[in-house]
Parts: C-alpha cells; structure tokens; sequence
C-alpha cells in the first residue's frame, strides 16, 4: 500500500510538472480551447450549417509549396459540405505539381475532442483517386513535445511530372457517421509511470469523444 502510495505521489508531482512547463508547447491548447473542447456547439453548429459548394470541383483549393508546415484549425469558419459520409467542415489544397515525390503526415491533436481525419485524394480532373481514413491514422501517445494525436503518413507519386492522373488535390474533412463515436487513449499516469519505470498506478485511460472541429498539423516534404 505505501508502495501504491508513494507511486501516486510521483506520477502526480512528475505529471504537475511537466504541465506547468510544456503543455503550450505540446498542443496549442490556450490559444484554441474553444476548438477542442466546445464538441457540443461544434455539432450544433454543423447541424444549422449549409453546404457551400455544388460540388467538390467548385471548393477553393489553397496551393501549398513542397516544405509546407502548419498547424490547421478546422472550426465554425471552416466551410462545409455533404460527402459521400455525410456533412463534414473541410479544408482544401492543391499540391505542387512540379516537384519529386511529396510526403504528406497529418496528426490530428487530442484534448478533450478529437476531429477524426479523413483525406481525399484528387487528380487534376477531380476525380477521386483514393479516400484515407483509419486505414492510416493511428493513435500516437504523448512523446516528449508531441502531445496525443492521430497521426497518418502517405506519399504522393511524381514519377511522371504534368501526367494529369497524378494526384493534385487534396481534402480534408471528417465522417459525420463517426461523431458519435470515441477514441481511447493512454492516461498520462500510465505514460508517466512508464517513463519512471514505475508500478502502473490503474488509472483509468480517458475515452475522447469525436468532434466536427478540431486541429491538425499538416506537414509537406
């Protein structure tokens, strides 16, 4: 019992430390709290929202340069439309065209929500080449100064520059069948007693709920 005791007490001054000094860093969590942790409004709001676009070849694709990095925040002011899944905000972007192959990672940050990434892929007609979705997200655990995520990798093939079947857009958007839905992740006990080398404390992993708004860090290489 002292054992338990004395393993808790780390976990928990190890823990409130490690918060006070880089949970900015880990996720930009003060500056975008209404984001990840307004789920309710967020469905709320997609709910009320109108589509934007006739169709997907009418959204506004934003081009991106090959060393493109950026946090993406996918909120009320995000425009939205009816997919195949159902009615998702979305963010849109047209590739560079004239470059060597692309690697693409997406890692949707987890607080008290999570937007669940779904990718599709376009060619320059827009036609839809292939959807990405759980088949390449994976939860990741809380790492250093990345904090919890859904983090997905894939690679675009330049093999044949100016080939018009090459893959030229890109969206981003959720599955609005999957907003009832959770994600289970690693408590920061168990990562932490990890960490230390110590006794698994047995508390309980949080069950994160699925959001229409969320943010994503995109990167381009």
């Amino acid at each position: 019992m002292k054992a338990t005791r004395l393993t808790i007490a780390l976990l928990v001054a190890a823990m409130t430390s490690a918060c006070s000094s880089v949970d900015d860093l880990i996720v930009p969590t003060g500056e975008y709290k209404a984001v990840l942790n307004n789920r309710d409004a967020a469905v709320d709001q997609l709910h009320q929202a109108q589509n934007c676009c006739q169709n997907i070849a009418s959204f506004t694709f934003t081009p991106i340069p090959a060393d493109f990095e950026q946090l993406l925040v996918i909120d009320g002011s995000t425009p939205v439309f009816t997919f195949d899944d159902g009615k998702s905000h979305f963010l849109a972007f047209q590739l560079p065209q004239n470059s060597g192959d692309l690697k693409i990672t997406l890692a949707a940050q987890i607080d008290q929500s999570l937007f669940l990434p779904k990718v599709m892929m376009l060619d320059s007609q827009f036609r839809v080449t292939r959807v990405l979705g759980s088949d390449v997200f994976k939860y990741e655990p809380a790492k250093l100064l990345d904090g919890n995520r859904l983090e997905g990798e894939f690679t675009i093939d330049r093999t044949y520059i100016g080939n018009p079947n090459n893959e030229s857009y890109l969206v981003l958007y959720t599955s609005e069948s999957k907003l009832n839905e959770t994600t289970t992740i690693t408590s920061e006990a168990k990562l932490m007693a990890k960490s230390l080398a110590v006794v698994d404390p047995g508390i309980k992993d949080p069950v994160i709920p699925h959001s229409p708004w969320g943010l994503v860090k995109m990167s381009v290489e």
